[in-house]
């Protein structure tokens, strides 16, 4: 306020709450919410006088917004001390709003500050696909859902048979790439690849995922190269409905697999088939 905006505190909350009665007098059932933009590391008081006075306004929804990524889990500074503290002076101030969050990721806490604020019991949480935002971003709508989904089980009924589709069509248009180790959604995110990995994670794949790859519209992968085994060609040839059992034959396609592994490559399931069949036709020669 005093070096950008060059306004006092008191004309400041008099724009918001004039701005707030007229869009309500407008529509009344208008949902509205109001952020104090770096909330986190203002003035407690002041944040406090300005969203008292937004809700007595009309405002339904106070958003905390940690803009520069400033909150840390188990430090003094945590969204879920924060909530607490805020929502006992709103109740003393006699308003209760819904809380929503808005957490930048400049230092990679954006999901931890998320589940700390749910955990406290904010109600909206800001997300984007991919994360996008300014600098470093948001917290990611895909990790987020799967943390609300899976560990909180706060919602079991989203569809997310989508979700990979969104990911690449938002990559797309945005010139962002996925990472290839992206929580989820990258292509790597369900692969397994060294032999003993692949070896378990066949038999039950819960010995390597704590996550189910089918609630996200994914399967298990496994990836040949220089480190697969045994039972990673084996695994791979099932996927083309190949079952193979001769051990000979499964070596000499693992023989193939590591020396193009070796090269950098992954082979796909494609080459997969052309080396099985070459393997088989040097067999019979």
């Amino acid at each position: 306020m005093n070096s950008v905006f060059k306004s006092e505190l008191s004309k400041s909350i008099d724009q918001i709450t004039k701005s707030i009665e007229y869009a309500k007098s407008l529509n009344p059932s208008l949902l509205i919410r109001y952020t104090p933009e770096d909330t986190v590391r203002s003035n407690f008081e002041n944040v406090v006088n300005v969203s008292v006075e937004a809700v007595r306004a009309g405002a339904d929804i106070i958003s905390i917004a940690d803009t520069t990524g400033y909150m840390v889990p188990r430090t003094d500074r945590n969204y879920y001390d924060y909530i607490l503290r805020l929502r006992d002076r709103f109740s003393k101030d006699g308003v209760n709003p819904q809380i929503a969050v808005h957490c930048h990721n400049d230092r990679g806490f954006a999901l931890a500050n998320v589940n700390d604020a749910i955990a406290a019991g904010a109600e909206i949480i800001d997300v984007t696909t991919l994360g996008l935002g300014e600098r470093a971003g948001i917290a990611d709508l895909a990790q987020t859902v799967s943390l609300i989904i899976n560990d909180l089980s706060i919602e079991k009924r989203l569809n997310l048979s989508k979700i990979v589709e969104l990911y690449h069509i938002v990559a797309k248009y945005s010139g962002v790439n996925i990472p290839v180790n992206f929580p989820i959604v990258g292509e790597n995110a369900f692969t397994h690849c060294a032999g003993v990995h692949t070896h378990a994670a066949a038999i039950d794949p819960v010995h390597y995922q704590s996550l189910d790859p089918v609630i996200f519209n994914r399967k298990m992968n496994v990836a040949l190269d220089h480190m697969s085994g045994i039972s990673s060609v084996k695994y791979s040839l099932e996927q083309i409905d190949i079952n193979e059992s001769d051990k000979d034959i499964l070596r000499d396609i693992l023989v193939y697999v590591k020396s193009i592994g070796e090269k950098g490559r992954i082979v796909d399931l494609n080459e997969l088939k052309h080396i099985y069949n070459l393997v088989l036709a040097q067999k019979v020669k």
